[in-house]
């Protein structure tokens, strides 16, 4: 999991938390500990949008703190998520739509926040970076397709009938 800290810098023990994320499990040390030094610390309060379902958005996030719930297109909730959880990795790395909207429940939630221009920057200098994104990119276009895609086939045969 990735604690809670005092500033916004992540400690050596959080570093290797990253390699909980997927797409970081392959990266070495060296490569965790440059994504440590680009990553933003954010605060959010209860009620706060941290992402809003069909935005163009371009990071990741990590709480780190707090609590938020995950949120569908017809406003029910999906999940809660709390301190270790991380979300946004689909729009990191493909710059597609928000799936969902995450909202604060917390009455404070703490996050870091990963940018792609970041992310890209330190993935251009990483063999093994590269190399996790390549073997995710089945399982995130699965994703995409069973809860994209698909829906949106359905929906619009419903609109052609």
């Amino acid at each position: 999991k990735i604690q809670s800290l005092t500033g916004s810098q992540m400690s050596l023990e959080n570093v290797e938390a990253l390699k909980s994320v997927s797409l970081l499990a392959g990266c070495d040390k060296a490569t965790l500990e440059e994504l440590r030094r680009v990553l933003k610390h954010k605060t959010f309060t209860k009620g706060d949008e941290i992402v809003k379902i069909g935005a163009l958005s371009k990071e990741m996030f990590f709480i780190i703190k707090g609590e938020v719930d995950i949120i569908s297109s017809n406003f029910s909730r999906l999940d809660r998520e709390k301190e270790g959880a991380v979300f946004g990795e689909l729009a990191l790395v493909y710059s597609i739509p928000r799936t969902a909207t995450v909202k604060a429940v917390s009455s404070e939630v703490e996050v870091y926040v990963l940018e792609k221009d970041d992310f890209e920057a330190v993935r251009s200098k990483s063999p093994q970076l590269e190399a996790a994104e390549r073997k995710n990119i089945f399982r995130d276009f699965s994703f995409v397709y069973l809860n994209l895609l698909i829906p949106l086939k359905v929906f619009l045969s419903v609109l052609t009938r």
